[in-house]
């Protein structure tokens, strides 16, 4: 398989798809899309958003085509906070299976499954370089139940990156990094059963009263995430600077 690098030249636009789930569809959280869409549009780099609100990684895969059709050069792939948020509460399970549409109750295997299928299928249908994204904290209690399994995941994700030697940009470390850097003990009161409320007032505040997702983090007493999921700012600008640093060094190889 020809490599992207062999097909590329500086007058065509480098299509870059970004494939995932709220964290990347922006309209509840940070959209570090957009942003980077905007920086980079001189440059002849063009964004595009596959990302889809409450997707596991079963559902995602359920789309590919999409992904597989627009051939971009490269795709970033951050899926698993509802493949872990779905085990959250009993509740939370049975509604994940049924509004999902999943042949079974989610776990670490099904997810690695998905995602291993995922990769396969952009790398027999594309020549697009596949590139990895840790599933970030959920929370910032960092010895909960969720963050402990979003470990357990990663790990296994980063195994199956290995397996395919594909790129990872570890945004959980650099989460974990700043969370301890700052010495965070969440005050956070958010639990799993208002958790779609807290969703909702977040972009209730953002878009109508045109709070800024940092303020409504700070009002929640979290600061990486607005409601224990979702990016403010902080964080998104952290998954930014992973990938610009990752494109700086393709830049050089194609130019």
């Amino acid at each position: 398989m020809k490599s992207f690098y062999t097909e590329h030249n500086s007058s065509t636009i480098t299509r870059i798809a970004c494939f995932g789930d709220s964290l990347t569809k922006g309209n509840v959280s940070y959209n570090w899309v957009a942003k980077l869409a905007v920086k980079y549009k001189a440059h002849n780099w063009e964004f595009k958003n596959f990302g889809v609100n409450g997707d596991l990684a079963f559902n995602a895969l359920a789309r590919i085509e999409k992904v597989l059709n627009y051939k971009a050069h490269i795709v970033f792939v951050l899926l698993g906070t509802n493949d872990i948020n779905a085990h959250s509460n009993d509740a939370a399970l049975k509604r994940y299976i049924k509004r999902n549409k999943l042949p079974k109750v989610p776990d670490k295997a099904f997810y690695i499954a998905c995602m291993e299928s995922i990769i396969t299928k952009i790398k027999a249908h594309t020549t697009s370089q596949i590139v990895l994204i840790t599933i970030p904290t959920i929370g910032e209690k960092l010895q909960s139940d969720a963050n402990k399994r979003v470990a357990d995941y990663n790990k296994a994700l980063k195994q199956l990156a290995n397996k395919h030697k594909l790129t990872v940009l570890d945004l959980h470390e650099q989460m974990l990094l700043c969370l301890n850097k700052a010495h965070q003990k969440s005050t956070c009161t958010i639990n799993p059963k208002n958790q779609l409320y807290k969703i909702g007032e977040a972009a209730f505040k953002h878009y109508i009263f045109q709070q800024s997702w940092d303020t409504i983090s700070r009002a929640n007493g979290l600061l990486l995430t607005t409601d224990t999921i979702h990016f403010n700012q902080k964080s998104g600008e952290m998954l930014m600077s992973l990938i610009e640093d990752y494109l700086t060094t393709i830049a050089q190889k194609l130019f």
